[in-house]
């Protein structure tokens, strides 16, 4: 799955928004998006790095909001 830069980046604001509002699961979340953070910061576009970033930053999602709310889904691309 190839992002493009600008999607995971605003998948990485939806995140921090969510996990503000959703106090429920915010230690995992919270992880899970500096897991996503790091490795977006030591990869390229093109690495597995990155596709493991998006993931990550997916699961936050998922920590925060679940898996039937819109936004997970809209960023939930598959392959």
């Amino acid at each position: 799955m190839k992002m493009k830069k600008r999607n995971i980046q605003k998948l990485f604001i939806t995140c921090r928004k969510h996990i503000a509002m959703h106090p429920e699961m915010e230690s995992s979340a919270r992880v899970a998006l500096a897991d996503a953070i790091y490795l977006y910061d030591t990869s390229d576009i093109r690495s597995k790095n990155y596709d493991l970033s998006y993931q990550r930053a997916l699961d936050s999602l998922r920590y925060s909001v679940g898996v039937f709310h819109k936004d997970y889904i809209k960023f939930n691309i598959p392959k």
